[in-house]
């Protein structure tokens, strides 16, 4: 797909939507072929992102490659999966304390203790895997209980943005938050919500915010979350690109990850003003310029 004719279906959306002012509340923007350039466009073609990483290695090279793009908040992130596939150590979370420390964005962390959240390669037992995600997310929270250093590429406000990975495990989120005392001046957004409607529920009384994308709008128990979810605790994400998309063997794999993202950013958009009705425009964009200082 040509510039060109990327940018005519995007504006392609009978007046509903202005693509420009579409922000991506959870994103992977290392993950894409050609990040720098990918970053480029998609900063061109919408407001901006939160560009989630999963460890701090990746964190390191991609608060390098969208240094220069304001609208791209780079999060230093310890995914729960890498934790349990040991491919991110005790010893690589204690050698990135100080980065923590630091960074005002915070993601992608969490705890999967689901199907895929337990592959047990580098341990003997769920149990084991399980108690490693807690204990990276217990020296996490611990190198983020001080206040952050703030850029002028940082949020609007005070405090720090965290993006939590919560599969069957939202309470214990919860629970080390409330221990750490993080709940107070920063931001919790929890990233594509699969966890009981009990656990939504005690979330949205903290404050919490949710990140929905077209996936999880598409199936019922998720359009049903959608709708308990306040406005004013509403924002809208992609979770692309996949790791997969830098396929060296695909010539069209620059186009693919681009049409994949913009399909995935305007439909989620488009499902969740056709659940909530256009108000929740206005609504996500005002979440938008209060968190991350974008379309203010």
């Amino acid at each position: 797909m040509s510039d060109h004719g990327a940018e005519a279906t995007a504006h392609n959306l009978n007046g509903l939507l202005d693509t420009s002012a579409l922000f991506d509340a959870h994103a992977h923007l290392s993950f894409a072929p050609e990040p720098m350039r990918f970053g480029a466009w998609a900063t061109h073609q919408f407001a901006g992102a939160f560009s989630t990483t999963v460890t701090p290695a990746d964190f390191t090279r991609a608060r390098k490659v969208f240094a220069d793009l304001d609208s791209v908040k780079v999060g230093i992130g310890a995914h729960p999966w890498w934790i349990s596939l040991g491919e991110l150590s005790p010893l690589d979370l204690e050698s990135a304390a100080i980065e923590f420390a630091q960074a005002p964005y915070i993601g992608e962390v969490g705890l999967d203790f689901g199907k895929k959240g337990m592959w047990t390669c580098a341990f003997d037992s769920d149990e084991a895997a399980e108690a490693a995600q807690v204990s990276a997310l217990r020296t996490i929270f611990a190198a983020c209980q001080g206040e952050p250093e703030h850029t002028a590429n940082t949020q609007a406000h005070a405090g720090r943005v965290f993006s939590f990975h919560a599969v069957r495990s939202a309470d214990v989120i919860m629970d080390l938050l409330e221990e750490f005392g993080l709940l107070s001046g920063n931001t919790i957004i929890f990233h594509w919500f699969s966890d009981s409607g009990d656990r939504l529920q005690r979330a949205r009384e903290l404050g919490c915010y949710f990140s929905v994308n077209s996936l999880m709008l598409n199936s019922r128990r998720g359009r049903e979350y959608a709708k308990a979810i306040p406005l004013d605790r509403l924002l809208v994400e992609t979770d692309l690109p996949d790791e997969t998309a830098d396929n060296a063997g695909d010539p069209d794999r620059f186009e693919n990850a681009r049409a994949d993202y913009e399909r995935a950013l305007v439909s989620a958009y488009e499902l969740i003003a056709e659940i909530r009705g256009p108000e929740v425009l206005p609504a996500i964009a005002g979440n938008v310029a209060h968190i991350f200082g974008i379309g203010e």
